[in-house]
């Protein structure tokens, strides 16, 4: 069978064998690909006037709402569409965090893409779970680009000094994921699904770490302190570069 064979396949229907090993030739040409593109999106957008700083945001959005539609669609047309995919992830619900950004710009929203979306592209990219899937394939051209599109958004953001991380606000993205975990989990063991990785690692290596450093017993917890670890990483550069324009 040619490649395009396996185009509409999703994770749970393509044979064994078929998938990219992590940090392979068509892997690093993607990352390459995709940072590529940030670098150039953030580099006009930080150029250009609110108007099309605008403009740039609402692209962003349809395409990421489009990319959506094209999973869905995908997923209905060969018959895989179920509970698991449903837009629960944290990347999913950050296309709507996007959206709601691009129609009313606020501080609540900026520093949820800062501390989820951003992060969580870089980890979704780098490790990724749909590493079954060949490159020639729909659902992994969604997964990498719709990732790509949720690292580029909070990245616009940042570039042009319309968002700067605060310490102080950490609580508000603490607050959301807190207030998310009990109904997703619940949802998890009622609907056999894994939003938020909170029932197991889905083989993405970094959270099987987590799971072999604490195990299986007290793997939320070691999730939140890898949260945790990582807002820390996040935020704290920005907090000691505060500190030293005030000394200056």
């Amino acid at each position: 069978m040619d490649a395009f064979s396996w185009l509409l396949y999703c994770s749970e229907t393509i044979p064994e064998g078929l998938g990219f090993p992590l940090f392979g030739t068509g892997h690093r040409i993607w990352l390459l690909a995709i940072a590529a593109v940030c670098a150039g999106v953030c580099h006009c957008y930080r150029r250009t006037d609110g108007g099309g700083r605008l403009r740039t945001r609402r692209i962003v959005s349809a395409l990421l709402l489009a990319d959506e539609l094209l999973k869905i669609g995908v997923l209905c047309a060969t018959g895989c569409y179920t509970a698991e995919y449903l837009p629960l992830h944290v990347c999913s619900i950050n296309i709507f965090i996007c959206l709601w950004y691009t129609l009313k710009p606020n501080p609540v929203a900026a520093e949820i893409l800062y501390a989820l979306s951003l992060p969580g592209a870089i980890v979704a990219l780098c490790a990724p779970t749909w590493v079954r899937l060949p490159f020639c394939n729909l659902m992994s051209f969604h997964s990498f680009s719709v990732h790509g599109l949720l690292l580029l958004y909070p990245l616009l953001l940042l570039t042009a000094g319309e968002y700067r991380p605060r310490l102080k606000r950490m609580w508000i993205p603490g607050l959301f994921v807190a207030a998310l975990s009990p109904a997703l989990y619940w949802f998890n063991c009622r609907f056999h699904t894994n939003f938020m990785f909170l029932n197991g690692t889905e083989d993405n290596v970094v959270l099987e770490t987590v799971c072999e450093i604490t195990g299986e017993r007290f793997y939320i917890a070691g999730l939140g302190a890898l949260v945790l670890l990582v807002w820390l990483l996040f935020y704290l550069p920005w907090e000691a570069g505060k500190r030293r324009k005030k000394e200056i």
